[in-house]
């Protein structure tokens, strides 16, 4: 395993390093999700992101786009602001 690698689970797994905010944030998220799933199930729309419902395939492919990318550049504008080297 590389230094890294230690630093990161090591960074996982150190409680102290989660912020007052973080248990808020996940009871939101928790239940905005489980909503979510309760609409899904009565609508019978179990798969209810936006991009079915668009109409042309390059609004789809702009979607799919965007929500996969935003979460890679965040994560590695956030790392990079840590000091991690890629």
């Amino acid at each position: 395993m590389t230094e890294a690698t230690q630093q990161a689970l090591w960074g996982l797994r150190d409680l102290s390093m989660i912020q007052g905010y973080v248990i808020p944030l996940m009871a939101i998220v928790f239940y905005v999700y489980t909503r979510e799933i309760k609409e899904a199930r009565k609508t019978g729309d179990c798969f209810a992101i936006l991009v079915i419902s668009l109409k042309s395939m390059k609004a789809k492919l702009t979607a799919v786009g965007v929500i996969y990318a935003v979460p890679v550049i965040m994560n590695i504008l956030a790392l990079g602001f840590w000091g991690w080297v890629y």
